[in-house]
């Protein structure tokens, strides 16, 4: 069995201006981002973890490194964990993006667990977005040195691993956390 605690980074000015930041956008934390980080890593602290691992965007990065510093654990970076390519959508405020792609808003911001095939244009699918996390996870697993891990992404990685585990209409908020756990046999689910 291994522990997964899967969390947002802090708030960005741009979450605060609701702008479609993904992985071509990297912009550190505003300072209700940093107290969220901290506030965070205090409820994280009695969780157990041995081991940090982040997305290499800024904010997400500064969000793991202030739980990896107040847990006391490693903390390392992983490419295939940056938030999404949102292609022609990036950097555009949501009402923007609702506007010009209205069918693939909907779908990021209400992920359908039957069918992930869809991305903005020059970006990724929801499918592969799932698959290079899903690997980061695999071999972190295989790894056997750990068995219970931070993980610090990004809202929109999150929300479609919420829908693949089978929650109906998944959101998480900056500094939030969930807790998944994958089963020797492969198998995940949220706890």
């Amino acid at each position: 069995m291994m522990d997964f605690y899967v969390f947002r980074h802090g708030q960005t000015d741009n979450n605060q201006k609701r702008i479609w930041q993904g992985c071509q956008i990297n912009i550190d934390l505003n300072a209700t981002g940093v107290e969220q980080a901290r506030a965070l890593a205090k409820s994280l602290k009695d969780k157990n973890l041995q081991l940090v691992v982040s997305s290499p965007l800024v904010r997400a990065y500064h969000t793991g490194k202030i739980v990896a510093e107040e847990c006391q654990v490693p903390f390392l970076t992983q490419s295939s964990l940056q938030e999404a390519d949102y292609g022609v959508a990036e950097g555009l405020n949501f009402d923007e993006v609702k506007q010009n792609w209205p069918e693939v808003f909907a779908r990021w911001i209400v992920p359908n667990a039957q069918d992930f095939d869809i991305g903005f244009e020059n970006g990724e699918t929801q499918q592969e977005v799932l698959d290079r996390i899903f690997l980061v996870f695999e071999a972190l697993a295989e790894n056997a040195q750990y068995n219970c891990v931070g993980i610090s992404i990004h809202g929109g990685s999150i929300a479609l691993l919420l829908a693949y585990l089978g929650v109906d209409k998944p959101k998480i908020g900056n500094g939030e956390y969930i807790h998944i756990q994958r089963s020797d046999e492969g198998q995940y689910r949220l706890v």
